[in-house]
């Protein structure tokens, strides 16, 4: 059984909250280092990138096309960093739904990456 952390809230424990901030994170990283990683590099540095990579990108699979989206244009995973006004523009819903739909996007990205770390716990 994992030892939970104390929490300010009351909904969920103290660790959760920053492992979907984590993996969009990595995936920041992991993206940037795509272009950078060449031969020269070592290859336990290419392993890792390329390993983080994939676990983002199979936590994100779990989204809905329009949930992911608005996820990586937020997060600047798909080029630069986009505001909630300006994916509101895009898909004509207001920023407040943006900001709706980035907040659930994150929840279920937490949640397959928690439930992924119980399964290896046992």
């Amino acid at each position: 059984m994992r030892q939970q952390l104390v929490s300010h809230s009351i909904y969920q424990p103290a660790s959760s909250f920053a492992v979907a901030d984590r993996a969009v994170a990595s995936y920041q990283a992991a993206s940037r280092q795509r272009c950078a990683i060449d031969a020269t590099d070592v290859p336990d540095l290419q392993l890792l990138a390329h390993e983080m990579r994939d676990e983002v990108d199979d936590s994100l699979a779990h989204l809905r096309d329009k949930e992911k989206d608005i996820l990586q244009r937020y997060c600047g995973m798909s080029g630069p960093p986009e505001s909630y006004t300006e994916i509101g523009k895009r898909y004509g819903i207001t920023k407040q739904r943006v900001c709706e739909i980035n907040k659930l996007s994150r929840n279920k990205v937490r949640a397959t990456i928690i439930a992924k770390e119980d399964k290896h716990e046992t």
